[in-house]
């Protein structure tokens, strides 16, 4: 229990860490990124703190450390909810994008392309037609 706390405080507080780099198993075996993997690992993680907190076999140092690490989640919400905004709005501004990207590729596919290929049969016309003018001559 000890180095899943010191961990998950390590997650909330980097700079407050001693340097020693922890791994953690995830037992369902999901793939996938750090950053994927991340958010589970800190419900998990958190899940545990609270566990710990709740529990009177805990010394009461232990029982400090899991209120400090409770009292840095509860510090941290508010920077979740802006970052949760931040990603939302970088998402709708990518939606926006990408809508924008498909009227244009609709544009040319309808519009651009045929008048191109209208244009190419025109030059081909005209090359033919010198062709044969100058074969003529």
């Amino acid at each position: 229990m000890a180095d899943v706390l010191d961990a998950f405080l390590w997650g909330l507080d980097p700079n407050g860490s001693d340097g020693r780099v922890r791994s953690v198993t995830i037992e369902d075996g999901s793939p996938g990124t750090d950053a994927e993997l991340g958010p589970i690992v800190a419900a998990g993680l958190a899940d545990l703190v609270i566990e710990a907190a709740i529990s009177d076999a805990l010394p009461a140092e232990r029982r400090r450390r899991v209120g400090d690490a409770i009292a840095k989640v509860d510090s941290l919400i508010p920077v979740v909810r802006y970052t949760w905004f931040d990603h939302a709005r970088k998402t709708e501004q990518r939606e926006r994008v990408a809508r924008g990207r498909r009227l244009e590729n609709e544009l040319t596919t309808s519009w651009l392309v045929p008048r191109l290929r209208q244009d190419i049969a025109a030059y081909r016309a005209r090359i033919d037609m010198l062709r044969w003018l100058m074969e003529g001559s």
